[in-house]
């Protein structure tokens, strides 16, 4: 047990530590949990960009270990990470590790792709593209439109980068082979004038213009904070639990019912092989497949004779068997082989 002492010294150590974290927490109802790591909050600025007129400058940074793009020590002034948005019950956003971390599995990916997929299901487009990550920029920043807004100091902004980083590199790139304008150089970069317009579905980033500037002071460059390593890098499982929270019945009843229709199309599949066949002049004659050895070499790229035991490549396309047959490719370029007239012999004087 602690003495009163030993309390007073351990309240010391610790307490400035807790009111960082009040401080960071302040605004966190318990929904829509952010992209960036809570604990890593405490101390950090964000900016909250509002519907005006406003003048920036961005501040470049030293890249640490969760870059997707850059090793450790790299300048950078900029993060690009795709999110997807309202995960789960608590509505919360995880980095995309997809698209962020160059294929990554990402469970919310691997169920969108899923659904293009099927086709014992009806989706609507809507609801598959309501998976998709969107793509955010996130800046280190000085906001200028004021001398109180300036003495805040460095702050972070995440932004989308359609709306914002497109029609600012539209403007930094000039044309006809005129070259980039540096905007974010530590000694000869710009501040980034714009106006923000709307709100949420209607926003909008219009009226770009860039303004010469002095170069950055030591004390902003070293307030920069490393971005990736500001990021909340989820489990693949922590998404998976997130994504599937509350739906965990829904999900039971789709493989159910998948599983369910997967079934009635084998047992169609069987009662049709099972049935007498009707003359029908339509109706392409039926096969029975050869039984497959058991071990078969992997190396075999090609097929060379017919799986149901047909003349490989004249016979293309003259059964029912042919329309879904794994041979069909190959099939269908023999026949084109053997459908090519033979070269004409080239006669010696002898042969005339």
């Amino acid at each position: 047990m602690l003495t009163m002492k030993e309390r007073r010294e351990l309240y010391k150590r610790e307490m400035a530590e807790r009111h960082k974290e009040s401080f960071s927490q302040k605004d966190d109802s318990g929904r829509f949990k952010g992209i960036f790591e809570t604990s890593k909050r405490a101390g950090v600025k964000f900016w909250k960009c509002s519907e005006d007129d406003h003048e920036i400058t961005i501040v470049p940074y030293l890249t640490g270990n969760q870059d997707p793009r850059l090793p450790p020590g790299k300048p950078a002034f900029f993060l690009y990470v795709f999110v997807h948005r309202g995960v789960g019950v608590n509505e919360n956003s995880y980095i995309c590790l997809n698209r962020t971390y160059n294929g990554k599995p990402c469970p919310i990916c691997e169920y969108q792709k899923e659904l293009r997929e099927a086709t014992d299901i009806e989706v609507s487009e809507d609801a598959i593209k309501a998976l998709n990550p969107t793509k955010r920029a996130i800046y280190n920043i000085v906001c200028k439109d004021s001398a109180k807004e300036e003495n805040v100091g460095v702050q972070i902004w995440d932004v989308s980068h359609y709306l914002f980083t497109v029609p600012l590199e539209e403007l930094a790139h000039k044309k006809k082979g005129g070259g980039d304008v540096p905007y974010a150089d530590d000694t000869i970069g710009k501040i980034i004038s714009f106006r923000q317009k709307g709100s949420k579905r209607n926003l909008e980033y219009t009226a770009f213009e860039f303004k010469d500037r002095e170069p950055l002071s030591d004390e902003v460059l070293e307030s920069a904070v490393c971005l990736d390593e500001l990021l909340h890098k989820p489990t693949y499982e922590e998404v998976y639990d997130a994504f599937w929270a509350g739906k965990k019945e829904e999900r039971k009843e789709e493989v159910q019912e998948r599983g369910d229709s997967r079934r009635e199309e084998k047992e169609e599949e069987e009662e049709e092989k099972e049935a007498p066949i009707e003359a029908d002049s339509r109706r392409k004659p039926s096969l029975k497949k050869k039984e497959e050895e058991e071990d078969v070499s992997e190396e075999v790229e090609k097929y060379t004779e017919c799986p149901y035991g047909a003349a490989f490549g004249s016979d293309f396309d003259q059964y029912d068997e042919c329309e879904g047959c794994e041979a069909r490719s190959d099939c269908e370029e023999k026949k084109a082989q053997l459908s090519k007239p033979a070269p004409r012999k080239k006669l010696s004087r002898r042969d005339k």
